[in-house]
């Protein structure tokens, strides 16, 4: 009996170990990549590694985000969302309240990212965010996600330039020999015989994302200025087509507003949610920012707020000048004031477009290669991505990674698949920046909580399991609202989940304690502001499961969406699953990485650089004050094994802080 006894205690304490490595990996990720050349997984750059260089200021800035913002909503999807012809969205004028919408669930996202982006020094944006909360399983999810969206809206952008310069091709072709009316900036190619098969390239859209990476290549600094020109040029044909189609617009175009109702309007409001991706990806550039953690917030919040009001005006303009059934999907304003013998117009108007499209594929390609960057360093994807070149100062090997799949994109894929796909990964890393921030308030790691940072409240925490249930709670009602709307279910199903997240966030607001709260950047009205974030994005999500039926002007359940949806997450965790198999055979045959270092707070001039799933790194820009009593010896260095400058952590360490 003893040795049987034995024998299951042995292996109960087998399992354990087994289910806390287990635990252990998904908050810490992956080493073996980062091993394999003699590192380890870490989110800031070394002292010995080159850094990127810092060059963008708040102007710089503003003027990517608001680059990238207005070139893709206002010359590609407008279109296409406002259209009742074949390929539309059938929102008609109603695409004024979808970009009203889009704006308010933008500003509802943008002020969580803005909190986060008050504390960090580093690129990686929502990735970084949701790994500090949630570990690196959730933020591999987000990274899943983000670079669909960012390698997908290269390549949809890369094609609405295609468009444009075609339309501007035809404008200036009418003065000419008229050879030129029929190309679209594609070209179609057929293979032999009867019933051979045809294939259309858009070798312009390719040839274009290539200029822009040959570009990035050779400096932040350079792109910059392409960058800032293109969007003057931009804004001043924004102006001019605001003022002159504000002339020819006729109040009976706007009449019906909403020809595919409501259910029109939410669905064009997740499509040009895609629009509103610019923030994002300038929240990836802190490591090239001069003064990152006040500018980058800065710059989110002008330019979302700034461009809401200019789609809105445009969109207005676009419905008032044509109907909705006339509109040309590849490039409304261009063809809509041709169409009123304005050409002159129209050639400023495709001028405009191509600037502006121009700078969305230059911001796009910038951010997708910086979150390669931030992913190789993790451990994620192999390190050579995040390598920064001496003379440069750029991941050149990352930029061209990233230009030859998109490039391969842009020659293939249709516009209106690619902004589905695009949009529903920016919402879902919107929703968990949200919940980041929403969690983070109520619930701080023991580790974390023996720092004596700034933020902390002091106040002691509810437990775990109690916070989780109203967060889950918000989810969950979140998610039946929007796949109840979807779905069209029965009312009651919608009272019933409404007052749910209600009596949840409720529940958050009033009955539990916050034991952190940021002292730089909050966002407002909490627990309700991130909390209807998680509710807007999911809905929008939701309202992706639907597609417009133009001939009987309504819409239809369709759910390949959320399909494509389900498969990225679950090939996200499929690697996720093979990243963990190869470290254990690694571990077996190199033995086991060394300790990792303690979880760190979000502090001046160290969070989150240094972060609990970051691995070893180190501190070379600011001091670092020790929090421990008994370390004489602390200086801004390693954060080792737990402690600061390898010494190891004790009970006693933290009892001194708690002391103190």
């Amino acid at each position: 009996m003893a040795k049987l006894r034995d024998e299951l205690s042995e292996r109960s304490r087998s399992l354990v170990r087994t289910a806390s490595n287990s635990l252990d990996f998904v908050w810490h990720g992956p080493t073996w990549m980062n091993r394999l050349t003699g590192d380890m997984p870490h989110q800031a750059p070394k002292k010995e590694e080159t850094k990127m260089k810092k060059v963008l200021g708040i102007g710089g800035l503003t003027m990517m985000s608001t680059a990238a913002i207005i070139g893709s909503g206002i010359f590609v999807l407008t279109g296409q969302v406002a259209s009742s012809a074949v390929g539309g969205n059938n929102a008609g004028p109603g695409v004024i309240v979808s970009y009203v919408i889009g704006g308010v669930v933008a500003m509802l996202s943008a002020m969580c990212y803005m909190e986060f982006a008050a504390e960090t020094n580093t690129t990686g944006a929502s990735i970084v965010y949701s790994c500090k909360i949630f570990g690196k399983l959730v933020a591999w999810l987000v990274a899943i996600h983000v670079l669909m969206e960012l390698v997908i809206a290269a390549a949809a952008v890369a094609t609405g330039f295609s468009g444009y310069l075609a339309s501007l091709i035809k404008i200036l072709d009418e003065v000419g020999p008229h050879r030129l009316d029929s190309w679209d900036g594609s070209v179609t190619l057929t293979s032999p015989g009867a019933n051979g098969v045809t294939l259309t390239i858009d070798l312009v859209a390719a040839a274009t994302v290539l200029i822009v990476t040959l570009l990035l290549v050779c400096g932040v600094q350079q792109a910059e200025w392409v960058q800032n020109t293109c969007t003057s040029g931009c804004l001043i044909s924004i102006i001019m087509s605001i003022i002159t189609g504000a002339v020819y617009s006729q109040p009976s175009n706007w009449t019906p507003f909403a020809p595919g109702g409501f259910d029109g309007m939410f669905r064009g409001a997740s499509v040009v949610f895609f629009a509103y991706l610019g923030f994002e990806m300038m929240a990836a550039a802190p490591e090239e920012s001069i003064n990152a953690k006040r500018d980058v917030p800065l710059g989110i919040g002008i330019s979302v707020i700034g461009c809401t009001v200019l789609y809105v005006l445009m969109a207005l303009v676009i419905t008032g000048m044509v109907p909705s059934s006339q509109i040309n999907i590849k490039a409304p304003f261009s063809e809509a004031f041709k169409a009123k013998g304005a050409s002159w117009m129209a050639i400023i108007v495709a001028f405009g477009g191509l600037a502006g499209i121009l700078d969305t594929i230059v911001v796009v390609q910038y951010s997708m290669s910086r979150t390669f960057v931030m992913l190789g360093r993790m451990g994620l994807v192999p390190p050579i991505l995040s390598r920064v070149h001496p003379r440069t100062q750029t991941p050149v090997i990352s930029v061209l990674f990233c230009g030859a799949v998109s490039t391969l994109l842009a020659l293939f894929v249709p516009l209106a698949d690619l902004a589905d796909l695009t949009s529903l990964g920016a919402l879902f890393a919107f929703c968990v920046v949200s919940a980041a921030v929403l969690f983070r308030r109520y619930y701080q790691r023991p580790s974390e909580l023996a720092y004596p940072h700034p933020g902390l409240t002091g106040r002691r925490g509810a437990p775990l399991w109690l916070i989780l249930i109203p967060f889950f709670s918000i989810i969950g009602a979140s998610l039946g609202l929007a796949f109840g709307y979807a779905t069209n279910t029965h009312y009651g199903v919608w009272v019933a989940m409404g007052g749910w997240w209600f009596v949840a966030t409720m529940f958050m607001w009033l009955g539990l304690p916050q034991v952190f709260r940021p002292v730089k950047v909050a966002t407002p009205l909490f627990p309700w502001w991130p909390a209807a974030g998680i509710l807007t994005t999911l809905f929008l999500i939701g309202s992706l499961g639907l597609k417009p039926d133009n001939e009987k002007g309504t819409v239809r359940l369709d759910p390949s969406n959320w399909i494509r949806w389900g498969y990225a997450c679950l090939v996200g965790v499929v690697l996720f699953g093979a990243y963990g198999i190869t470290e254990y055979f690694y571990n077996r045959k190199h033995g086991s990485p060394p300790p990792r270092h303690a979880d760190s707070p979000f502090v001046e001039g160290m969070a989150p650089e240094h972060d609990a799933c970051s691995g070893d790194d180190i501190i070379d820009e600011l001091p670092v004050t020790c929090p421990y009593v008994e370390d004489k010896g602390c200086k801004a260095g390693v954060i080792g094994a737990g402690g600061v400058d390898g010494h190891a952590r004790t009970e006693k360490d933290v009892s001194a802080v708690e002391q103190a």
